[in-house]
């Protein structure tokens, strides 16, 4: 996970494990003295009921995919 902050502004990146860590780590931020807006840009390996978002056809297997909190997907370094 990157935090990159630039004057009251905080930018979220990387990747958690399970989805719901993800507002857990935006109101930790926003609870920050100074902090006027976060924005979160995290993937997330599985969803918040613990299991892995299904694999889709032609991916290389079980964690080849990421999917964002928006619910993009996005592939796996």
């Amino acid at each position: 996970m990157t935090v990159e902050v630039r004057a009251e502004h905080v930018s979220l990146g990387g990747s958690v494990e399970v989805r719901n860590l993800i507002p857990v780590i935006e109101r930790l931020c926003r609870s920050v003295h100074g902090v006027a807006s976060v924005a979160e840009h995290v993937a997330y390996r599985a969803d918040s009921s613990g299991v892995p978002p299904p694999a889709r056809e032609g991916s290389a297997g079980p964690g080849s995919e990421r999917r964002t909190a928006a619910g993009c997907s996005c592939s796996r370094p």
